[in-house]
């Protein structure tokens, strides 16, 4: 997979959009919130939830509040079910699709573990992540306490096109995007949480798969790490 196709495949993917009037990075007060996200939930069977609408259903998750998810007012075509909210400390999925396995992991808002730091549990591999680390916020600090499943920062990321004459080199600090990579070949995870303790209090997820050409990408863009001790790997 080749870095031009990638960018292609987000760029293509953001020509898609939810039929439902217009929608824009406001909460219901009109104030600015960092993002939000949209998933269709797949019709499974009928329940006493069904008349209340007639197509599929549009969930909207808003990070700042500590009640899950809402629905949205407007219904679409074709069936659609009800979202069950879970309140366990962490939900996890894992699913194959095609010959690769795909990980999704989620914190609920009243747990206050770094979710990177689980995503190292359970794979049972050290971990850098590249979120936006700028104050204020409290970002953390490479974790360095648990030799095998380290958490470190991703501090520089630098990006080279092929066949371009084009070449970009940033802080994450200057960087909103959230994703995470195994230290060594195996998984490349993309997310919505900052490695910050401001928002140790908010739900949210991230999504791995466990592919090395995924992983290669990722790793491919690390300039700067704040490395743990051990860590002899490159960058």
């Amino acid at each position: 997979m080749s870095r031009e196709f990638l960018l292609l495949l987000i760029l293509y993917s953001l020509q898609f959009f939810v039929s439902i009037y217009s929608l824009s990075c406001v909460d219901e007060s009109g104030k600015n919130v960092d993002f939000w996200f949209a998933i269709k939930f797949p019709f499974k069977k009928k329940t006493r939830f069904t008349k209340y609408f007639d197509g599929t259903r549009y969930a909207f998750y808003v990070a700042g509040r500590t009640d899950g998810w809402t629905f949205s007012n407007q219904t679409i075509r074709d069936a659609g079910s009800v979202f069950e909210w879970s309140s366990d400390p962490w939900s996890i999925l894992n699913l194959k699709v095609g010959s690769k396995s795909v990980m999704s992991l989620y914190k609920h808002p009243k747990t206050s573990e770094d979710i990177y730091f689980k995503l190292a549990q359970l794979t049972n591999q050290n971990v850098r992540t590249e979120t936006w680390l700028r104050p204020p916020g409290n970002p953390m600090k490479s974790n360095c306490d648990h030799p095998g499943t380290e958490v470190e920062n991703i501090k520089r990321v630098q990006l080279t096109f092929q066949h371009r004459k084009l070449e970009a080199s940033f802080k994450s600090y200057k960087d909103h995007s959230k994703w995470a990579v195994s230290r060594v070949s195996g998984y490349g995870c993309v997310g919505d949480l900052n490695r910050a303790e401001s928002q140790t209090h908010r739900g949210g997820g991230v999504t791995c798969i466990m592919d090395s050409n995924v992983w290669n990408l990722f790793f491919e863009i690390t300039q700067l790490v704040e490395k743990c001790p051990d860590d002899k790997d490159p960058p």
